[in-house]
């Protein structure tokens, strides 16, 4: 497999690709990496009844220039930053969803914001974010947008990361990445799990389910995960957090006062199977931090 050691960062030139990007570049700078910039575009065409061709609405040189100054951008944007890390750009045609996914095979890291600005230039803010995640061969950050320079001041004031759990080894996994980008940033780390004790399907029952012992054994679970993460990342600031609540709810609330909230990209099982799959998709949806979404590991 080629150098890993790369920030992948899909570019548009809107505020939250902009907004991306700055990240990405601190985090690069951070770990020492180097930067890959990608903008993917696809030619518009008009729209026409069953039966009829479609024509292009612009040759496909006129949208390629507009996706190559968008790379130039951005990559200029980089370069003006202290410090700035090595930077390169690829201008590729295709879906961005799947030109990012298949980028995601040599990279370490990939870096999206959370809204797209539409139009021909990028599709990839939107839908994407929620696209590469599920699908990247590495971990994906979603960067927020800020709303208002307040709010860009009370994210940036944040600090720890909160990963959530669930007894399987993805959620073990996201733990440990979660507990790398802590360790970098010189963070505490959370280790959150949901339990939500309250099942609407099991409400015909006649008597009331005694949640003590389901409580008792995602303790139990959770604190050993605690103590692995510890063995693995010494010096490392670890917690453990066990709430009554949807999965996705009480990730979402963390992300409020977390500076990076982890998650896996699917759940499959685990003490309860409580935690990942749509659940990441809510949180991507909601959270108020960035999302770093961690694939399925290798084997």
């Amino acid at each position: 497999m080629a150098d890993r050691d790369v920030v992948l960062v899909g570019v548009d030139a809107s505020p939250a690709g902009n907004n991306a990007l700055d990240w990405a570049v601190d985090e690069a700078v951070r770990r020492g990496w180097s930067l890959h910039l990608v903008c993917a575009y696809t030619i518009p065409v008009t729209a026409g009844i069953a039966g009829e061709i479609t024509t292009p609405l612009v040759d496909d040189e006129a949208v390629r220039a507009v996706a190559e100054a968008t790379c130039a951008e951005a990559a200029e944007r980089v370069r003006r930053r202290p410090g700035a890390p090595p930077v390169t750009t690829e201008v590729v045609y295709g879906d961005a969803a799947g030109v990012l996914v298949d980028a995601s095979e040599h990279a370490g890291l990939a870096v999206i914001g959370k809204r797209g600005r539409g139009g021909f230039a990028s599709r990839l803010l939107g839908g994407v974010g929620a696209a590469l995640p599920a699908h990247a061969a590495c971990p994906t950050v979603v960067v927020p947008l800020p709303h208002d320079e307040a709010e860009r001041a009370r994210q940036e004031s944040r600090t720890g990361v909160v990963v959530g759990v669930d007894g399987s080894p993805e959620g073990a996994h996201a733990a440990d990445v979660a507990a790398t980008f802590a360790v970098e940033r010189g963070w505490p780390l959370t280790l959150l799990c949901a339990v939500p004790l309250a099942v609407p399907t099991l409400a015909w029952l006649p008597t009331a389910l005694d949640p003590d012992p389901l409580v008792a054994e995602v303790r139990e679970e959770l604190d050993r995960a605690a103590e692995t993460v510890r063995a693995m990342h010494p010096g490392l600031e670890v917690s453990t957090r066990l709430v009554h609540d949807s999965p996705a709810r009480a990730l979402t609330d963390a992300s409020g006062d977390a500076g990076l909230l982890a998650v896996g990209a699917r759940g499959h099982g685990g003490f309860a199977g409580l935690l990942l799959g749509s659940v990441s998709q809510a949180v991507l949806r909601h959270a108020h931090c960035p999302v770093l979404v961690v694939p399925k590991p290798a084997g």
